[in-house]
């Protein structure tokens, strides 16, 4: 099997960054999603237990890690996961946490940022 990521190292593994030190990594392996989101290493980790899509899920846990409040923007939320979750999800690649702050700031959502930054 030959894969070809920056996320995989020379003998095929996945290899994901921290998502505290660099962002929302994802490497797809076939129908296999890899990413770092913390306690999850696969999408299909996800429970998709409620009327929410799993890509949903995981931008309002990326909303939440920066602005807890805009969390409960379902607007907000579902605008991030069609921006930056899905293209991410289908096509892998890393979201930069600097890219969430910025688009959290441009959508009114500044000052308030959490997780250590």
């Amino acid at each position: 099997m030959s894969r070809k990521s920056v996320f995989v190292n020379k003998k095929g593994v996945v290899t994901l960054p921290d998502f505290f030190k660099r962002g929302f990594g994802v490497v797809r392996d076939g129908d296999v999603v890899h990413m770092n989101l913390p306690g999850f290493s696969l999408l299909s980790d996800i429970p998709n237990s409620t009327d929410k899509s799993v890509s949903y899920k995981v931008a309002q846990f990326l909303i939440t890690h920066f602005h807890p409040d805009a969390s409960h923007n379902a607007e907000l939320v579902a605008e991030l996961e069609s921006e930056f979750v899905v293209p991410t999800l289908t096509n892998g690649g890393l979201v930069p946490h600097e890219t969430i702050k910025d688009w959290l700031f441009w959508h009114g959502k500044k000052n308030d940022l959490v997780g250590g930054y």
